[in-house]
């Protein structure tokens, strides 16, 4: 029995749905003669993404949600690996562990990678975020927000400091549903901290704590950085001046946490949400800014047509006359 065959074994008997990844990895490690202990502990993150690489070509994959799942299946397994202490790879574990804000983190480069890829594409219905995705994405954003090495750093260099406002801005579109450009046209006299509440399109929009102290610790980074007396906009630039209306460098920051860079599927999940929640259609676009046809399409994912087929059928049935005719 090789290094690798106990491990897997007992990795495949809570995580089954694995498989197909765990094994694909193991046939590139055999190989490329990187499956003993001594060559595994050498293993690092550019050796995952030529292990994806090697998937892609060989099961021919063109979805992105794959080559997300086989990355994350590979991740575990070696994590795995390191909490049973059967492998030692002090490099590697720091690269799966940094924070995916980092660069140079295990998940921030398979991220840019699958992202860049021209194979792969969106999966069809992909392009609204599903829960785990966003679950996720909102604890990268809070780890980003809450770490002492972005605060800190943000206050004397832009790459910092942006990815600090890139996390508050989608965390704020997740909150509400927003279009980018509104996020744009929001004043700095639109938050309210001592209320617990930001001014969107005329709501008042409760602000939850922990979005409030994020808020707060970005008034602060500002004033630390130079800002002197008032400014019109909420979100600036390191200079100052109004943030850009292009989404680039939040969508950067996106594409780096998650592997996609479209801040649209933010807002078509958080739209999704208000509709079900009962949100009407005038009152909902008047605070998003979205146009018809991003809410018919979030529409008739939330009421399909059988569903609406039935709900006619039931109102039909519950009628006071039904029973009479």
């Amino acid at each position: 029995m090789d290094f690798l065959t106990e491990y897997v074994e007992q990795f495949l008997e809570n995580k089954p749905n694995y498989n197909n990844d765990i094994n694909t990895i193991r046939r590139f490690l055999i190989e490329t003669k990187k499956d003993s202990k001594e060559a595994l502990q050498g293993v690092r993150t550019e050796t995952i993404i030529d292990s994806l690489k090697y998937y892609i070509n060989c099961s021919k994959v063109t979805s992105r949600d794959t080559a997300q799942r086989y990355s994350f299946a590979v991740k575990e397994l070696f994590m795995f690996l390191f909490y049973k202490k059967a492998l030692i790879n002090s490099e590697f574990e720091y690269e799966l562990t940094l924070p995916t804000y980092n660069e140079k983190s295990y998940r921030a480069r398979v991220n840019n990678y699958i992202a860049k890829h021209q194979s792969l594409k969106d999966s069809e219905g992909f392009e609204i975020f599903d829960y785990q995705d966003i679950e996720k994405l909102i604890e990268n954003c809070n780890e980003t927000l809450e770490s002492e090495e972005v605060r800190s750093k943000g206050k004397t260099m832009q790459k910092y400091f942006n990815k600090y406002r890139s996390a508050l801005i989608l965390k704020l579109i997740l909150l509400c549903g927003i279009r980018y450009e509104v996020v744009c046209e929001i004043k700095s006299s639109d938050l309210h901290l001592k209320y617990n509440k930001i001014r969107v399109n005329g709501f008042d929009i409760q602000l939850p704590k922990r979005l409030h102290d994020q808020f707060q610790v970005y008034e602060e980074m500002l004033l630390e950085i130079g800002l002197t007396g008032e400014r019109e906009s909420l979100f600036v630039e390191y200079n100052f001046e109004k943030i850009k209306e292009t989404t680039s460098t939040t969508s950067s920051f996106l594409k780096t946490l998650t592997g996609r860079g479209d801040v649209s599927g933010l807002i078509k999940y958080r739209v999704l949400q208000l509709i079900r929640a009962g949100v009407n259609e005038k009152l909902l676009r008047q605070l998003t800014s979205i146009g018809e046809t991003m809410y018919r399409e979030c529409h008739e994912h939330v009421f399909d047509a059988q569903r609406a087929k039935r709900h006619i059928n039931s109102m039909i049935i519950n009628s006071e006359m039904f029973y009479s005719l």
